[in-house]
């Protein structure tokens, strides 16, 4: 989420299209059934604006190597 994806995705697509290739940025999010994304969109927005501390422990229990900085290199 956030707009920095959406960013890095229209230039990669420009950047093909400068080749000749045909490139289609599709959001995965607008893919998910039941309007999910749209649910998921929002309650990112909620939780910046009110609860980043909960941003912050999602951030660390998922994208935190274990084992402190350097864990994941061979």
């Amino acid at each position: 989420m956030g707009a920095g994806h959406d960013a890095a995705a229209a230039e990669l697509a420009r950047r093909l299209g400068a080749r000749g290739v045909d490139a289609e940025v599709a959001d995965v999010l607008d893919l998910l059934p039941l309007r999910l994304g749209a649910a998921l969109r929002g309650g990112y927005g909620w939780m910046m604006r009110s609860a980043p501390w909960a941003y912050e422990l999602i951030y660390r229990a998922f994208f935190v190597p274990r084992g402190g900085p350097g864990a994941c290199l061979p």
